[in-house]
């Protein structure tokens, strides 16, 4: 992740903010991801445990039928409190456990949040400095409008152009 900071500026920003110029450096809006997959917090553990397969994602907001966002669910917080392996062998009788558990027992409801006109690496760098995995992005109506995370941080500078060239490696 240090090197995306590097490549988003945030180095240079902490060095010399007053000599970069702000238009070419990337907000939130540039990176987060939209629209968000969501959960109400009455949602069962086992439906958001699908919803994270089937989307392919980490993280969850959690959002009363107002759009007030309540919470955050994330794949480490269900896989601290899923029965293991050994003590339920099959998908199913764990789901099933999991069916009865609402979202609201589990889900973080102390959480930074991001705007998305915010710099990206600034973003960034309190992802790294909090050892967290995403940021809700909230719009200053208070509405949820997007999701960044360290996936979306990589994804974007997977697509810059190579600044150097790659180190060689060595033969095994």
């Amino acid at each position: 992740l240090h090197d995306v900071l590097v490549a988003l500026g945030v180095v240079a920003l902490e060095v010399d903010a007053g000599r970069l110029p702000t238009a070419d450096v990337p907000r939130v809006r540039d990176l987060m991801t939209r629209p968000v997959v969501t959960v109400s917090p009455d949602v069962s553990l086992a439906a958001v445990t699908q919803a994270m397969a089937a989307h392919r994602i980490r993280h969850i907001p959690v959002v009363e039928a107002s759009g007030r966002l309540v919470g955050l669910v994330t794949q480490r917080d269900l896989l601290s409190i899923q029965p293991s392996r050994l003590e339920i062998p099959g998908d199913g009788e764990r789901l099933a456990l999991l069916a009865r558990v609402p979202v609201r027992d589990v889900m973080e409801t102390h959480l930074a949040v991001v705007g998305p006109t915010e710099f990206a690496g600034a973003a960034g760098d309190r992802l790294r400095r909090h050892r967290i995995g995403c940021l809700p992005v909230m719009d200053a109506a208070g509405h949820l409008v997007g999701i960044v995370t360290r996936s979306d941080f990589l994804a974007w500078a997977s697509r810059q152009p190579a600044t150097h060239e790659p180190a060689a490696v060595a033969p095994a």
